[in-house]
């Protein structure tokens, strides 16, 4: 009877951790999916207007693509000029 209970106690642990990595490795895959998606919404905006499908929706995407690259430079541009006038 006692051993019984040590082997349900067992393999209800085993269960509980195999639960939580199959929830851990479901929201990983969340995470990535959400992330490459706002990564390649610039992409896929600017393929459409290069292939003639555009819309305002992809103008407005490549406009915000565009404008997202500027930021990034500018970001970029700022903390080259400051690690350059530290050193």
């Amino acid at each position: 009877m006692m051993i019984s209970a040590i082997f349900n106690l067992i393999g209800a642990c085993g269960h509980f951790v195999w639960e939580l990595l199959c929830a851990l490795l479901h929201l990983g895959g969340s995470l990535l999916s959400a992330v490459f998606t706002v990564l390649a919404w610039p992409f896929k905006a600017t393929c459409s207007l290069l292939s003639g499908a555009a819309s305002w929706v992809s103008l407005f995407l490549g406009a915000c693509g565009v404008l997202a690259v500027l930021l990034l430079a500018l970001a970029l541009l700022a903390a080259f000029a400051r690690h350059r006038n530290r050193g």
